[in-house]
C-alpha cells in the first residue's frame, strides 16, 4: 500500500487523491475483516443447529481455521457435539478438527465430555475413534457424567474404549436414582459399571448408607436384585437412626417380606443387631403390623440355612465381586450357573 501511495505522489496526484486511495484500502480491509467475522459466526451457528449443508459450504469455500474458537474457547466441533449433530461432527473431524478442542483437556470441557453428558452416542463413537481423551475432567470424566445422567449406551461405549472406572468412580446420584426409583437407564448403568469392578458399597449419604440401604427404605426390589447380583455387601451397616442398622433391618421396617426373603437368600445375617441389641425380627415385632415379616425372620433364626445356599455364598465369595462376571465361564452345568446367579433355588 505504501508503494502505491508513493507512485501516486510521483505522478503528481494531489493530497486528496492519495487520502482517498488510503481510505479505500482501509475500508476494503475492514470489509474483509467483517466478512470473515460474518462467516465465522455462520459456521458456529451451523454447527449448533446441525446445518450440514451450510457448514460444508463454509468449510470448503473459506480458509477459516477449522478449530477457530468463540469467546468461550469453544470450537465448532464442540458446538456440534453439544447438541448431538453427528454428521457435522464427522465432517469437522474429516477436515482435521482436533478431537479434544483447544482447551486444557486435563481439567476442562471437551467435545467428548459434552457429548457424553448429553447422551449423544454416535458423537461419542466418532470422537473416540478420532482419539479423544477418555479421562478429561470438568471436574468429572466423561464416564462419570454419562453414568450420572443415566446414559447407558454411552457408558458402554466408554468402558469398551478403556475408560478407567478407578479414575471415574461411580456417581452417588446414579446409585441413589436407581435405589429410590428403579429407573431402567440407571439400573443398566450400574450393571455396566459393576461389571467393571466399581465399589457398590460406598456410602451415598451422611448416614453412611449404601445403595442397598436405600433399596430397603424405598421398597425397590429391581435395584436390590441388580446390586446383590453384582456382589454388594448384604450385611453392611449404617448410622441411620441407630448404629449397626443393616439393609435387613430397614426392609423389616418397611414391611417388605419379599425384600427380606431376597436379602436372606443372598446371605443376610438374621442375628446381627443394632446398637441397642435388636435383631431385624425385634424390629418386626415392635412394628406390630409386620406379622408376616416377623414369622419369616423367626423361622430363619431357628432353622439352619440349606447347605446349597452356603455353597453358593462360598463360591461367590471365592470369586470376589470383580470376577463374578466369570461365573458364566465356569466349567459347570448350566443349571448350576443359573443357581450361582440366583436365577434358580
Amino acid at each position: 500500500m505504501g508503494q502505491v501511495r508513493s507512485r501516486l505522489k510521483k505522478m503528481g496526484a494531489g493530497v486528496s487523491a492519495v487520502e482517498s486511495f488510503t481510505d479505500l484500502q482501509r475500508r476494503a480491509s475492514e470489509s474483509d475483516d467483517e466478512s470473515e467475522d460474518f462467516t465465522v459466526k455462520h459456521l458456529f451457528q451451523a454447527a449448533e443447529r446441525g446445518d450440514l449443508r451450510t457448514m460444508k459450504r463454509i468449510v470448503e469455500e473459506n480458509r477459516i481455521p477449522i478449530d477457530i474458537t468463540d469467546n468461550s474457547a469453544c470450537t465448532p466441533l464442540f458446538m456440534a457435539a453439544k447438541d448431538g449433530h453427528h454428521e457435522c461432527v464427522s465432517l469437522l473431524l474429516r477436515q482435521g478438527a482436533l478431537a479434544d478442542g483447544l482447551r486444557d483437556v486435563s481439567s476442562s470441557w471437551t467435545p467428548l465430555w459434552i457429548a457424553s453428558c448429553g447422551g449423544h452416542t454416535e458423537c461419542v463413537r466418532l470422537l473416540i475413534d478420532a482419539g479423544a481423551n477418555l479421562e478429561c475432567k470438568y471436574p468429572e470424566t466423561p464416564l462419570y457424567v454419562a453414568t450420572r445422567e443415566g446414559h447407558a449406551p454411552v457408558v458402554k461405549l466408554l468402558l469398551q474404549a478403556g475408560a478407567l472406572t478407578e479414575f471415574s468412580g461411580i456417581p452417588h446420584h446414579s446409585l441413589i436414582e436407581a435405589a429410590m426409583h428403579g429407573h431402567r437407564d440407571y439400573l443398566e448403568c450400574i450393571h455396566l459399571i459393576a461389571l467393571s469392578g466399581c465399589d457398590l458399597d460406598e456410602p451415598v449419604n451422611q448416614y453412611q448408607q449404601t445403595a442397598l440401604h436405600l433399596c430397603s427404605i424405598n421398597k425397590n426390589g429391581a435395584c436390590m436384585n441388580t446390586l446383590l447380583a453384582h456382589g454388594a455387601s448384604v450385611n453392611v451397616t449404617s448410622n441411620y437412626f441407630l448404629v449397626g442398622v443393616t439393609p435387613l433391618h430397614l426392609a423389616t421396617k418397611s414391611g417388605c417380606e419379599h425384600l427380606i426373603k431376597l436379602l436372606v437368600t443372598h446371605g443376610a445375617d438374621v442375628y446381627l443387631t443394632d446398637e441397642n441389641g435388636r435383631r431385624a425380627s425385634d424390629w418386626a415385632n415392635s412394628a406390630g403390623k409386620n406379622t408376616g415379616c416377623y414369622r419369616y425372620l423367626k423361622y430363619a433364626e431357628s432353622n439352619p440355612r440349606p447347605l446349597v445356599y452356603l455353597a453358593r455364598w462360598a463360591v461367590r465369595k471365592t470369586l470376589g465381586r470383580k470376577r463374578l462376571q466369570h461365573i458364566n465361564n465356569l466349567a459347570v452345568p448350566p443349571n448350576l450357573v443359573s443357581f450361582l446367579w440366583y436365577k434358580t433355588n
